[in-house]
């Protein structure tokens, strides 16, 4: 049995967190897959009030306070997930209600996960701010929220006090690769480029939407090639539309090497318990 382990805003409520419907569609499809998957949120904004839907047969719904008594059970929480329950990874979101993974609010939870060795998969959610009419949040939005969440994790130097952490980044990481000449300054520990780009390279990048032969050029150039894996951001994307980057990918002039990391290879040194012999 595959585990899965989700920090969210909330699963049963959409109450304030329109982030809801892509929990559903990704979980209930993972769950298809034959994923055993909790998912862990906040008792927060009034939101388990507000619910929507009762406690889905395809995961099982964890409420914790949204205190540090709170975080602490959801750090417990993690705990048994990962070394009881043998889960393969987490997921976190990039911000919540507008804190961003880096915070030092964080910390403990990081350390846990640290602790571990665990693979962390970040995912975008919405800007804590208004959507701009008629630009959807996917179009821009999502990819701004995952390099805020990058660069906020590397300004706070959160990947050397945690380095056994396996950060991974959706969607090509957003904006990094392509500006991570003009951000480094700002997340080096000395203040030069060198610094700040050697943070950034220790990210892990997915080409989930980012595949196309504009973006993964950039892609290429910047990231660590043994820390690059296949993404399709299917249920989160139309299938149309995930199978199009796939399709992208597949006609871009990779060599042999460079493919089977990226398909396989990679994702198997991430994830050595589901490495087929």
């Amino acid at each position: 049995m595959r585990r899965i382990a989700f920090y969210g805003s909330s699963l049963v409520s959409s109450y304030w967190n329109g982030a809801a419907t892509y929990y559903r569609g990704l979980l209930r499809n993972l769950a298809r897959l034959g994923y055993d998957i909790t998912f862990y949120e906040p008792d927060a904004y009034d939101r388990q009030k507000h619910r929507d839907i009762d406690a889905p047969a395809w995961a099982r719904s964890v409420i914790y306070p949204a205190t540090a008594e709170g975080l602490n059970g959801a750090i417990a929480e993690a705990a048994y997930a990962l070394d009881v329950l043998k889960a393969d990874g987490v997921v976190l979101l990039a911000n919540v209600h507008g804190q961003y993974l880096g915070d030092a609010a964080f910390d403990p939870l990081m350390a846990a996960l640290n602790e571990r060795g665990a693979a962390v998969f970040v995912h975008p959610s919405h800007l804590p701010g208004p959507d701009v009419p008629g630009i959807p949040a996917f179009a821009a939005d999502f990819l701004l929220d995952t390099t805020r969440a990058a660069l906020n994790i590397a300004k706070s130097g959160a990947l050397e006090r945690y380095p056994d952490l396996k950060i991974i980044l959706s969607h090509a990481g957003g904006f990094v690769p392509y500006a991570a000449e003009r951000m480094a300054r700002v997340i080096s520990p000395d203040g030069q480029t060198p610094g700040g780009l050697a943070r950034l390279r220790k990210f892990w990048f997915d080409t989930a939407l980012s595949s196309s032969p504009y973006a993964l050029p950039a892609l290429l150039a910047f990231a660590d090639p043994a820390r690059i894996t296949f993404g399709s951001d299917w249920p989160y994307a139309p299938a149309e539309r995930s199978l199009h980057f796939t399709r992208l990918l597949e006609d871009y002039p990779l060599t042999e090497a460079q493919r089977h990391a990226i398909d396989r290879g990679n994702a198997e040194a991430l994830f050595p318990r589901l490495v087929q012999t």
